[in-house]
């Protein structure tokens, strides 16, 4: 499939970005907005996240998620909160909704941990992450292992 990919994202002021990165990697910004496109030849997609801090151990996350092929649109609205109670561990609260799915909205509740390692020159981090889905007829574990670098 041919298309078009556009990517923007927009720092402010002092911000931890904690979403799943650790110390190390962090962002230092008030405000994290991304923008993410997708056009091709029978589908489009389109994201925007914003996150803020409300303190520095508390941030909060929305996005926005569109859609369309020839047989499906779909519209995804995610709204949660992360608490930073360490600078390798994140427990957080998200509620998306899908709005194609016909379905009532999920609840997930994770945590994520790091290990980081490496030297400075090439910073590294294993992580895990653990994430229980609540939805009516939907409860779900996941537990994930990554290697960030």
């Amino acid at each position: 499939m041919t298309g078009f990919h556009f990517s923007l994202a927009s720092l402010s002021e002092p911000f931890v970005f904690s979403s799943g990165l650790p110390a190390p990697v962090r962002a230092s910004s008030a405000r994290l907005t991304g923008l993410r496109t997708f056009f091709g030849d029978r589908r489009r997609l389109a994201t925007v996240v914003t996150t803020h801090n409300v303190t520095p151990r508390v941030s909060l996350l929305g996005g926005i998620r569109l859609f369309n092929a020839a047989a499906a649109t779909d519209t995804r609205f995610s709204l949660g909160s992360e608490l930073t109670l360490s600078p390798n561990l994140v427990a957080g609260l998200r509620v998306d909704h899908r709005t194609e799915q016909q379905l009532d909205p999920v609840v997930l509740l994770y945590g994520n941990g790091h290990l980081p390692f490496g030297t400075a020159a090439f910073r590294q981090a294993m992580r895990l992450q653990i994430e229980q889905r609540v939805q009516p007829g939907n409860h779900v574990t996941t537990v994930a292992v990554s290697h960030i670098f």
